[in-house]
């Protein structure tokens, strides 16, 4: 099946010149629209999975209860969005964050392909202040590239930002009520953070991706970061096919390479399938 899909896919790119491709994950009953270059939807497509240990984990502890809600920053085609929706008890909701043109208008296309129920979108980066930055584009090869950071070579747009905690406030949102963030947004993970100090404080658990190189090259400390989010109490764990591990901050300011962070007031006790 996936060397059958392999030739599909490379027929729509190179023969077909197809600009949009659709992805059919039966085990989550998703269908997800793509730009046909782009690396995540090429996984979704010949595999039908993504980031298969994230993706488990987020579907066996983000359950959102009536009330709850959930962010998801950094939402591109919405695969994380689309999971929790999946899950969530009627009167939950996430709140989905993807400054991006093209990204931001597949969002929105998948959750309408899938009857998403519960999840607000909103075209806006989160940072630490209310305004306007610059989005560092990637190419299309891999859309989940952009960065507000200047590590990409790309082209450059302008693009509005918000904190978390005055969007919450603006939704008449109470902090408390956020249980669970996920944030992937290549290295501006702490600056998003920094402007979310009131959600931060309530604890909710954030998945993050933590790309040490990434932060260095925009020109930002590791060590605030961790001297920050360790200062809420947080406990860091890295997950991996193989599971959860607590890691402490020596380890996350020696790192290299990109790591995948829960933050998490609490050991979760979470075993791979």
């Amino acid at each position: 099946m996936a060397a059958l899909k392999s030739i599909q896919y490379a027929l729509s790119l190179y023969l077909l010149r197809r600009p949009f491709m659709e992805a059919h994950i039966p085990e989550h009953c998703l269908r997800i629209n793509f730009k046909t270059e782009d690396a995540a939807g090429r996984r979704l497509f010949k595999r039908a999975d993504y980031e298969p240990h994230l993706t488990n984990f987020v579907c066996r502890n983000v359950r959102l209860k009536a009330g709850e809600h959930a962010v998801d920053i950094g939402a591109n085609l919405g695969w994380y969005s689309l999971l929790m929706d999946k899950m969530a008890e009627p009167g939950a909701s996430i709140h989905a964050f993807e400054p991006d043109v093209l990204n931001y208008k597949l969002l929105q296309h998948n959750l309408n392909k899938n009857e998403a129920r519960s999840v607000t979108t909103n075209q806006i980066a989160l940072s630490d202040q209310d305004g306007e930055s610059v989005l560092h584009l990637y190419d299309d090869k891999n859309r989940g590239r952009h960065s507000l950071l200047p590590i990409n070579d790309g082209e450059q747009i302008n693009v509005k930002t918000t904190c978390l905690d005055t969007y919450l406030k603006s939704q008449d949102i109470d902090s408390s009520a956020v249980t669970f963030i996920k944030i992937d947004i290549e290295g501006f993970e702490q600056v998003a953070l920094k402007g979310a100090s009131q959600t931060l404080s309530q604890r909710p658990m954030i998945l993050s991706e933590f790309v040490p190189d990434y932060i260095k090259k925009g020109g930002l400390s590791v060590d605030d970061y961790t001297d920050y989010m360790f200062g809420f109490g947080y406990m860091a764990f890295s997950l991996t096919e193989a599971g959860s591990e607590e890691v402490g901050a020596d380890y996350l300011r020696s790192a290299s390479g990109a790591l995948d962070i829960l933050w998490s007031s609490r050991e979760v006790n979470w075993k791979p399938t």
